[in-house]
């Protein structure tokens, strides 16, 4: 690994987060490690992908019943117990497009199981860290105890195409501080 952080290998460039990674993303990272070190991390060996994977269910935690759900044809159990993302430490963040300021609105004068099911669609999962940047920054508000909305004039965090994306302190967008 070299000073910026990235493995070397022929042309292939491998990044790492600065931040921490969910714990089933750190998990498939050690076990990529571990083939690199072992000089088997061969991307063009069609033999690779089989032994990744075998590691990598050797580490993980067992299946909540996906795959057992799967195999009896109960696509819809499968479906309720598959998570692409850990979602353990994650808080509800309302993202900035459509209809949703209007809906947030909405909320502002209660939070009814009606009106959280109208905003379900803007909701966007954030860790810890990332919500308590973005409270810091005044780009999000706290509307509940684990409910949060982006302010007025901080729009440009999200991006419709990439979704929550900011670099450094997030700023308010300069014409929504003109009175």
């Amino acid at each position: 690994m070299n000073r910026e952080g990235r493995l070397h290998q022929g042309k292939m460039h491998v990044f790492i987060a600065p931040t921490q990674t969910p714990k089933a993303l750190r998990t498939a990272k050690s076990t990529a490690e571990t083939l690199w070190e072992a000089g088997l991390l061969d991307l063009r060996s069609p033999d690779l992908f089989p032994e990744y994977f075998r590691r990598l269910r050797q580490e993980l935690p067992d299946d909540p019943g996906v795959l057992a759900a799967e195999r009896d044809l109960r696509f819809e159990d499968s479906a309720r117990l598959f998570r692409m993302i850990d979602e353990h430490g994650a808080l509800p963040v309302f993202a900035p497009y459509g209809r949703a300021a209007e809906r947030v609105a909405d909320i502002g004068r209660g939070i009814t199981r009606i009106g959280l099911r109208r905003l379900q669609p803007f909701l966007v999962n954030l860790y810890q860290e990332e919500v308590d940047e973005l409270v810091n920054a005044g780009a999000v508000e706290q509307l509940s105890d684990r409910l949060y909305c982006t302010v007025v004039g901080f729009e440009g965090i999200y991006d419709q195409q990439f979704g929550f994306t900011w670099k450094g302190s997030p700023a308010a967008e300069p014409e929504t501080l003109i009175a």
